[in-house]
């Protein structure tokens, strides 16, 4: 097959069959055309079935999309896919030319490479209940990072030196964030932020020389992580955090950033933790802490801002429009029509390579612990750790993020007084608190940004569930339903090691029942006294999202500390230690025959099974079920793809094979479309008020005091 071949159709879509069988998913794929932009999705579903020589898909990789398209919900770059493809050299194939286009990407897209190293080192071990050093991956990595150390330098990659200021207010900025610093300070403006490269706190773990662009944020989040690592040995904890977190603070603002895509953090500049807002969570095992940070866009500021050039696609072949990205980042119009991407063309074969496809991991270090525990909660310090962030923030926010979607409608949407009280203080009043304290308070481009640091967890398994669930808020989106999955950043930086993003106005159904249960009030009253029709609207189109997302995944361990009611109305699902097949409790697993949880209460929230609520739940579900199976491939390509190469050294593929052939079952592909209604509709009776589902709750409750 050569390029022409995959131009021939300027949609991309997958034709569907009235009837497929599962092992011919891909047949009819055909590839995107714009411009000279291939659909990544499709190159990687030829990298993935094979047969293709890899001259070809090497080039049709150099054609695929690279960076997010900030203009669109839809994601098809490649970054997306980073953890499949990182994943596939690592554990199924190591083609040189693969691995020198990866290279060659890195090389000139500096957020991608920092997502390449952040899952390399993530793969570099196998940490379960056994540890497994991956001796190829981690060779490897020394190799790539030297590379791109001598490629990018002394480089000031989230900024370039046109933001380094001449004309630093020093002294404030050094005591900022510190027990030495005056509130009464003047605020300063952006000429007064000198922009410079993050040195450790911790010498010995310093990555490379402080002067080089690559490691700087790199430098950051390994000292954040070393907090997180031997807090658990502190005591008082708190204080200890507070401490580490105001030295941290003496080396900010630097030139590093959050690596998160979602509403374009990645765009900002750290200018410091807000030391006296951390939290830390106690349990047995672990201390995972909260904190949260002031950032800025330094090109806002300069009025510079270039979004849209950002969104124009880059490709490793060449761009689209006349532009070429630097080594910093910034854009720059060129007067060519069509220019080379900023790449060295002629780059030479690198020696890294896997040495052969790494074994798979034996099936006895799978451990089937979730990737949050929860204990008896016979005091404060054992409890979850969501349940003692709510206890320690009067039930103020939890971990979990906002969906793509613009929530200017909902701001406009007030609770009750009786709810405000129980969400506690909204992110927008701790925002405007924090910046009327803040030496930064009068950037106009400065916002606030939590995070959850996470040590001792793999958090490969949840980033993988998030960015599943992200490809069924996108295909929601895409065919105009109304349902919505609240999406929320994971980032594995290490082999045990994360961030997840956090946001607030959000309180675990466990909470909030128990506090309704001390006013004598049920989940249904506190909708009528403090919910407006357009929140109980919201909820049905989460409920529905998320039990299309709990089917077809098999979400499972969906107890009320997992689910989540924001201020406007949402649910949202939190803690992904179990799915595609896995799930709690060895030999029962008394969820695993659950469709997806619809109990009594939420019915009655709708307005009881005969109300037009409930009548519009049926049929959303069965648009929402329509449109995944039309958009199965892609689903199915991120499934398989990980499948590939960690089998059943991730826990959600603990029954192998059947994970996947369960997983291509429940989109029923091999029926006729007019039964699918049909099946649709028996898949939500056998979920109402299922007793399987009513059994596990009162199991969470009577063993882990979690309210039913």
């Amino acid at each position: 097959m050569n390029n022409s071949s995959l131009n021939d159709d300027t949609h991309y879509c997958c034709i569907i069959n009235s009837r497929r069988n599962s092992d011919s998913f891909f047949a009819n794929h055909v590839i995107d055309d714009e411009g000279d932009v291939l659909s990544t999705n499709a190159v990687l579903l030829q990298l993935y079935k094979g047969g293709l020589d890899i001259e070809v898909i090497k080039a049709n990789l150099e054609k695929v999309r690279l960076n997010p398209n900030w203009l669109s919900q839809k994601r098809d770059d490649l970054e997306y896919y980073i953890p499949q493809f990182i994943n596939y050299l690592v554990f199924k194939e190591n083609h040189k030319e693969l691995i020198n286009f990866l290279i060659n990407v890195c090389e000139n897209h500096y957020f991608f490479a920092h997502l390449t190293y952040f899952q390399l080192k993530s793969l570099s071990q196998v940490v379960n209940k056994k540890v497994i050093n991956l001796k190829e991956v981690q060779e490897f990595l020394i190799e790539y990072i030297n590379i791109m150390k001598a490629q990018y330098g002394d480089e000031y990659l989230i900024n370039g030196h046109e933001y380094v200021s001449h004309n630093i207010n020093k002294e404030a900025i050094q005591i900022y964030g510190t027990a030495d610093y005056d509130y009464s300070t003047p605020k300063l403006n952006a000429s007064e932020i000198n922009i410079k490269q993050y040195t450790s706190i911790n010498g010995d773990d310093q990555m490379t020389d402080s002067s080089i662009g690559f490691s700087s944020t790199i430098n950051f989040w390994n000292d954040i992580i070393r907090i997180s690592e031997r807090l658990y040995l502190a005591y008082p904890q708190i204080i200890s955090l507070k401490a580490d977190l105001q030295r941290i603070n003496e080396n900010l603002p630097s030139s590093v950033y959050i690596p998160f895509v979602k509403d374009q953090i990645r765009n900002y500049v750290i200018l410091n933790i807000v030391a006296s807002e951390s939290k830390v969570f106690s349990t047995k095992e672990r201390s995972p802490f909260y904190i949260c940070l002031e950032i800025y866009r330094p090109d806002v500021e300069k009025d510079q801002r270039n979004d849209y050039k950002q969104s124009i696609a880059m490709t490793l072949h060449k761009s689209i429009l006349p532009q070429k990205m630097s080594i910093t980042g910034s854009i720059n119009i060129d007067q060519a029509k069509c220019i080379v991407f900023h790449i060295q063309q002629d780059t030479k074969v690198h020696n890294i390579s896997v040495s052969q496809p790494l074994q798979i991991i034996e099936e006895d270090v799978i451990d089937e612990t979730p990737t949050v525990q929860f204990y008896s909660p016979q005091n404060d310090d054992e409890k979850s750790v969501y349940q003692s962030f709510l206890k320690e923030q009067n039930d103020d926010f939890v971990s979990v993020a906002s969906s793509f979607v613009q929530d200017v409608q909902q701001k406009s949407i007030l609770l009750g007084e009786d709810g405000q009280h129980l969400f506690g203080e909204s992110a927008k009043d701790q925002e405007q608190r924090i910046r009327d304290q803040s030496l930064f308070g009068n950037l106009k481009s400065w916002r606030l940004v939590h995070l959850i640091v996470k040590s001792g967890d793999n958090l490969k398994q949840e980033q993988f569930a998030m960015q599943l669930l992200s490809t069924i808020d996108q295909i929601f989106i895409a065919e105009d339903l109304p349902m919505r999955l609240s999406i929320y950043e994971v980032l594995s930086l290490g082999p045990n090691y994360g961030l997840i993003e956090m946001v607030k106005d959000a309180i675990t159904i466990d909470s909030l029942k128990r506090q309704l249960w001390n006013r004598q009030q049920t989940l249904t009253q506190f909708f009528d006294n403090n919910f407006s029709d357009r929140h109980r609207t919201n909820f049905l189109h989460s409920l529905v999202g998320y039990s299309l997302a709990c089917y077809i995944l098999q979400l499972k361990d969906r107890h009320n500390g997992n689910i989540l009611l924001k201020r406007d109305g949402h649910l949202v699902h939190i803690d992904f230690g179990f799915f595609l097949g896995n799930a709690p409790g060895k030999g029962i697993e008394i969820e695993n025959k659950v469709p997806f949880k619809l109990l009594s209460e939420y019915i009655e929230i709708l307005g009881g099974v005969q109300s037009d609520l409930f009548k519009k739940f049926r049929e959303l579900f069965y648009k929402g079920f329509m449109a995944l199976r039309k958009h199965s491939d892609r689903i199915l390509l991120l499934v398989k793809m990980m499948y590939s190469g960690h089998k059943n050294s991730m826990p959600c593929f603990k029954r192998g094979d059947k994970s996947i052939t369960q997983l291509e079952e429940r989109f029923y592909l091999q029926e006729e479309n007019q039964r699918l209604n049909v099946i649709c509709q028996n898949i939500i009776n056998s979920s109402i008020d299922n007793w399987r589902a009513k059994w596990y709750d009162k199991y969470q409750y009577y063993f882990q005091g979690i309210f039913y």
